[in-house]
């Protein structure tokens, strides 16, 4: 017998248990069963036959009054826990019901606590419908919202520095005033610090020095020129054009011998073939380094100020084949991408729009599957 495997098993047994046993206390108060069974109040109750703390047994029951007229987050009290479906009972509807559900199944609790902000905010701002409304009608047309500036990370962050950091700081600044022969405060200083770190960071990653990603770029401009006025020398002959007339070679071709075998239609099928069995499923560093820096290591999410954690496919690898759509998300924000919370999300991160309607890819719910 494996030790540690029953010990597991066992835990979570235990937290299933618990959380069945929390789904009934609001019956049991309403009921007033506890009563008759020595109990002068449920928290005496919840404490005496389950060792539920007053503070559990009072959220316990504040959550599922919430939930009474939504029966599928009743149900996931049961299956994921009261913490998790205290985070969305307040501002979902009977008819956001499912939705929400499903949320409290597939995200963690860091992700759902971010998604619930993003909700209550839209809610308060009038772009997404909230409980006061009445009318039941046309619900998801006002299900979505241009995504507002990201509540992942504080507005405002205060840091204590002690005796030894204030010198260290001070030291920097000094240094920093003398290279740009100017004075600045200390915020300033601290901003221009934090840049130059990140940059540093970057170019670590990219695995190139400062000059070689600033001769990268030269390369890719100079190229571009090349391809656009034609390669000097040649008679200006246009680099696109010979590209063209080489590919309509390289068909004709093709053609000539599919004749031989009675197979032409097939020829554009073998090309797009063999070109999708070229393209694998692990990312090539390159293409990784290349898109880290665009958005030096942070998450692309609108306004997210978090690392990067996660090289995510915008149009899922398993249809496209392809690397061309990936992009850096924090784990929170890669989170919301695979549970439908982001609408439009093959196109670029400003286009992105925050969604209630939860849509998810059938290549989305066989990753969420998986994580379960």
């Amino acid at each position: 017998m494996n030790l540690h495997r029953e010990f597991v098993k066992l835990s979570f047994d235990i937290i299933k248990m618990k959380n069945r046993l929390i789904s009934l206390l609001l019956e049991i108060f309403e009921k007033e069963i506890y009563k008759g069974h020595g109990c002068a109040t449920i928290f005496e109750y919840g404490f005496k036959y389950a060792k539920l703390s007053r503070e559990t047994v009072e959220k316990a029951l504040r959550t599922l009054k919430h939930v009474e007229d939504k029966p599928f987050l009743k149900q996931a009290i049961a299956k994921c826990g009261i913490h998790k479906v205290a985070l969305v009972a307040t501002i979902a509807a009977p008819e956001t019901d499912k939705v929400f559900a499903e949320h409290v199944a597939n995200m963690s609790k860091p992700a759902l606590f971010e998604f619930a902000k993003e909700v209550r905010q839209a809610q308060k701002e009038g772009l997404m419908r909230g409980n006061d409304d009445k009318d039941n009608g046309e619900l998801f047309e006002l299900g979505e919202a241009n995504l507002q500036p990201c509540r992942a990370a504080s507005t405002n962050l205060k840091i204590e520095l002690g005796h030894e950091m204030q010198i260290l700081f001070f030291q920097l600044k000094q240094k920093l005033q003398k290279e740009q022969k100017r004075d600045f405060s200390n915020k300033e200083a601290l901003k221009l610090m934090l840049k130059k770190l990140a940059e540093k960071e970057v170019v670590v990653n990219s695995g190139m020095s400062k000059n070689e990603v600033t001769k990268s770029e030269l390369a890719k401009t100079e190229t571009s020129i090349l391809v656009q006025k034609g390669v000097p020398g040649n008679g200006n002959i246009n680099v696109q054009s010979v590209a063209r007339e080489s590919r309509k070679g390289d068909v004709v071709l093709e053609a000539e011998n599919a004749k031989n075998v009675g197979n032409i239609e097939n020829i554009e099928n073998r090309r797009v073939s063999e070109k999708q069995k070229e393209v694998s499923r692990y990312i090539p560093a390159k293409q990784k380094r290349e898109i880290l820096l665009k958005y030096q290591n942070h998450c692309a999410y609108p306004n997210c100020a978090k690392p990067a954690e996660n090289i995510h496919h915008r149009s899922p690898f398993a249809q496209s084949q392809s690397h061309e759509t990936i992009i850096p998300l924090c784990e929170i924000h890669h989170e919301f991408a695979h549970n439908g919370v982001i609408d439009g999300q093959i196109s670029e991160p400003e286009e992105w729009r925050f969604s209630l309607n939860s849509q998810k890819s059938r290549v989305d719910e066989l990753y969420l599957a998986h994580r379960s």
